[in-house]
């Protein structure tokens, strides 16, 4: 299992700095402090201005934390390409009653990977030119597609066109068609339950 620190610098090498949240540069930079300047957004919503990048970000890190062990450590599976496995979508549970101790199996409200998905789609929606590069390496895509994918249409080319093989440092990466997808190159498409969650099947 990789360390924080070794998994921060691959992510710094695909141009991501993870170390530290994104701060948008005070409009008063270089200013004294006590010149009154009125709101550039005086008369409209606050609302409106929540930096969603940095919101979706946040219960990334969050869910990543819940999973520590210590000392930069977590005891989450990741593939060879450093991808939470999209089609590991349960967990084990301890349940303790006076009867009896056993694990059960129960659905995982939030994939780990979805909620990267989610941040690095939102930095997306704010600036495509830098973070277009960004997805389209991490996920394995064409830039051009990715207001194509969905998540789970990609977690599905993911896994039946990749598998988690090595694929992130190899010369000839296998770069994922959405055009592909939509034909059923990667073992169809994606078959759903009643709660609308995927139904994995082997290739």
């Amino acid at each position: 299992m990789k360390s924080k620190d070794e998994l921060l610098k691959e992510l710094e090498g695909l141009g991501i700095d993870a170390s530290k949240p994104v701060r948008k540069t005070r409009s008063d930079a270089g200013q004294m402090r006590g010149t009154y300047k009125p709101r550039s957004d005086k008369g409209k919503k606050r609302g409106s201005y929540i930096n969603t990048g940095n919101k979706y970000r946040n219960v990334f890190e969050r869910m990543l934390r819940s999973h520590s062990t210590g000392d930069g450590e977590d005891n989450l599976v990741r593939d060879n390409n450093l991808i939470f496995p999209p089609n590991i979508d349960r967990r084990y549970v301890f349940i303790k009653t006076k009867e009896r101790e056993y694990y059960t199996s129960t659905k995982k409200p939030m994939l780990l990977e979805q909620a990267r998905w989610r941040w690095f789609m939102a930095e997306y929606k704010n600036n495509p030119a830098v973070w277009g590069t960004r997805i389209a390496k991490w996920y394995f895509i064409k830039e051009t597609d990715i207001d194509l994918w969905t998540f789970t249409e990609w977690a599905w080319a993911y896994v039946y066109g990749i598998n988690g093989a090595e694929n992130r440092l190899t010369p000839t990466p296998i770069i994922l068609s959405y055009d592909d997808y939509l034909v059923g190159k990667y073992n169809g498409h994606p078959k759903y339950n009643e709660r609308g969650d995927i139904t994995w099947t082997k290739s």
